[in-house]
C-alpha cells in the first residue's frame, strides 16, 4: 500500500535547494536519490518517488519495512524534505 506525503516548498527557496538538502541529509541516513528537480526516486530503508508541481513536493512511499510504523516513516521524510 503506497502512502503519499505532500510538503510545501517555502517561498524563500526552490525545489532544487530542497532536494539537494534531502540528498545531503539522506546520504547520512542510507538513502540514495536519483532524478532531478522535478521528479525522481529514493531508495533506502523506505523506497519511493517524488514529484514537484509548482510550490508542492509530493513524496510517495512504495515500499517500507513492515515493522516500521508509518508515523516514523513520515517523521524521517519530513526531516529530509523540510525546506
Amino acid at each position: 500500500m503506497a502512502q503519499t506525503y505532500t510538503f510545501p516548498i517555502p517561498d524563500d527557496t526552490d525545489a532544487e535547494k530542497v532536494l539537494e538538502k534531502a540528498r545531503t541529509q539522506g546520504r547520512s541516513k542510507g538513502v540514495a536519490f536519483s532524478g532531478d528537480a522535478t521528479k525522481g526516486q529514493f531508495k533506502g530503508p523506505a523506497e519511493g518517488s517524488y514529484a514537484v508541481d509548482g510550490r508542492t513536493l509530493t513524496v510517495t512511499v512504495d515500499k517500507k519495512p513492515g515493522f516500521v510504523p508509518w508515523g516514523m516513516i513520515e517523521k524521517i521524510l519530513r526531516g529530509l524534505f523540510a525546506g
